[in-house]
């Protein structure tokens, strides 16, 4: 999606029907995420300046684990000219845009997906014919960007976007989040929630507006509330009931989704004899947050006591290669080994990984920025410096060829870092 931009044209109309089965098809898909960052409220910007929301209306869908969230927007241009604006939509991470709709001559035109320049190109040319295109595109940190032309004088602008999530499911329940942090006062707003084939109450754990409550209907559970010159200031979240081994089945002509939650046990995993510790010394590891990887280790080393550890210092080349035997936890030759450390040279992992070591586990710390990736022929826990680090191209191929694999990002700041390896978590924040 990254490199696909969604173009509106006016040409453009969408069946209903052939709309609802890409609804149906897309809930089917299912994606895991490592990292959740906070969503936003959408803004409208034209000229430096942040255009009035006029009226909102929030439309959510929710089927099994996933949720559709429709925002249907308008925007008031209080000046004398034509403008084009751009509207910002942060998204929280693992959500994916997939609706996006333009009000024009009083009708909603659909968008289509369209490669990167050919999106930019389409759009310059029906700016020059003066009709209304709008251009979506995904930016960094799962922020969609969309310019929007024209945004008549003294009047308004409609906007539709919607966006899939996946639901957290926790203590036999999903949870809901809605991000409402608007400070100015909508003269519009609505909100309607229907959650399908479910068979307990849902429930709001947080936030809440007046008038806000579940009822039940036709094996589904419904809400729906609508206010004037209301402030939507407050976030929601809202707790679906869903004990295990529920089934969840909905049929729409010959597309159909089931969806099923099942009871997981953790394992603990044994504890490795033998350690590959691979240590990135090239010069992009120099201001490491060598704390945090310090601090990682120590707990490891307490956790597991005795283990025998090849360390293989590397950066473009492998620099070093030297065994120790840790015991009883106490690793203090390993740090001070560590902690003498020369950083010089790029980063090559593409060799890295083909000698014959002989170990239970691998260890690896750096920070991903190679262009070639080895793989792992043994269990890889994959430890990088900076946030990208998470579930990086560079790094995640690599683990991915082995039989069990954690990523973890230890931030130059300090915020927190959690390692899932033997044992359970430990939290290092």
């Amino acid at each position: 999606m990254s490199a696909q931009y969604l173009l509106l044209r006016y040409q453009f109309t969408l069946q209903t029907h052939n709309a609802m089965k890409k609804v149906f098809l897309t809930l089917v898909s299912v994606f895991i995420f490592s990292l959740v960052y906070a969503q936003h409220i959408p803004t409208l910007k034209a000229n430096n300046a942040s255009l009035g929301l006029y009226s909102l209306d929030i439309k959510v869908d929710v089927i099994g684990n996933r949720a559709t969230t429709t925002y249907d927007m308008s925007f008031y241009n209080p000046t004398t000219s034509v403008l084009e604006g751009e509207l910002s939509f942060p998204l929280g991470e693992g959500n994916e845009v997939s609706r996006f709709a333009l009000e024009i001559n009083g009708k909603l035109r659909e968008a289509v997906i369209v490669e990167k320049e050919l999106g930019r190109i389409a759009f310059e040319a029906v700016v020059r014919r003066r009709v209304d295109p709008a251009l979506l595109e995904k930016g960094t940190g799962n922020n969609y960007k969309a310019r929007i032309y024209p945004i008549p004088a003294k009047g308004y602008k409609r906007i539709v976007l919607a966006y899939e999530q996946e639901l957290t499911f926790d203590r036999s329940a999903h949870f809901y989040n809605l991000p409402l942090n608007f400070k100015n006062s909508l003269h519009s707003f609505s909100l309607r929630m229907d959650v399908f084939d479910q068979k307990s109450k849902p429930v709001v754990t947080k936030g809440g507006i007046s008038g806000l409550e579940f009822t039940n209907w036709n094996k589904n559970y419904t809400t729906s509330v609508q206010k004037k010159n209301y402030v939507a200031n407050t976030p929601l979240s809202i707790k679906i009931p869903l004990p295990v081994y529920t089934e969840k089945v909905v049929r729409f002509e010959d597309v159909f989704y089931i969806y099923r939650t099942l009871e997981t046990k953790s394992k603990a995993r044994i504890k490795p004899q033998t350690i590959a510790l691979y240590w990135d010394v090239s010069l992009s590891m120099k201001d490491r947050n060598v704390e945090k990887e310090f601090a990682f280790l120590e707990a490891y080393m307490s956790a597991i006591k005795n283990v025998e550890i090849q360390l293989i210092s590397f950066s473009n080349i492998l620099v070093s290669e030297k065994k120790f035997n840790i015991n009883n936890g106490n690793w203090s030759a390993l740090k001070s080994h560590l902690n003498a450390s020369i950083y010089d040279g790029g980063t090559d992992y593409e060799n890295l990984f083909n000698k014959d070591i002989n170990s239970d586990i691998a260890l690896l710390f750096s920070d991903g920025l190679s262009g070639e990736t080895g793989s792992f022929s043994f269990t890889a826990f994959v430890l990088g410096r900076e946030a990208v680090c998470w579930g990086s191209s560079i790094l995640g191929e690599g683990a991915g060829f082995s039989t069990g694999v954690a990523v973890v990002g230890f931030k130059s700041d300090s915020s927190a870092t959690v390692f899932s390896g033997w044992g359970g978590i430990f939290d290092f924040s």
